[in-house]
């Protein structure tokens, strides 16, 4: 099941870790970088959510699932890379669809 990740005490899963809050995720993984509920945050100041499945961060909206990163490069992530790094997935997506005449 992958990490669909929630504010506050609420759980979330990530394969292989099982269920964290959000606090004990960020210890799991702990950063000199973005942390995970960072990430979340900034993925939601722009309307999407996040899931990680196997071991990559997806923005997700509605059906739409964008892959963003590996889990393991938000250690080293600043929030404007990360950002960037959405920003590049839109773009992608956005190409792709226009490449299939939609």
């Amino acid at each position: 099941m992958p990490l669909i990740a929630r504010k506050g005490r609420e759980t979330i899963t990530i394969e292989g870790l099982g269920k964290k809050t959000m606090s004990e995720m960020n210890v799991v993984c702990p950063r000199e970088g973005l942390e995970v509920s960072v990430a979340l945050d900034l993925l939601r100041e722009r309307g999407y959510g996040m899931s990680c499945r196997f071991e990559h961060v997806h923005a997700t909206t509605g059906a739409q699932e964008l892959h963003i990163c590996l889990l393991a490069d938000l250690a080293s992530m600043s929030p404007p890379r990360f950002l960037a790094c959405l920003d590049e997935a839109i773009r992608q997506s956005l190409q792709y669809v226009l490449s299939q005449g939609h």
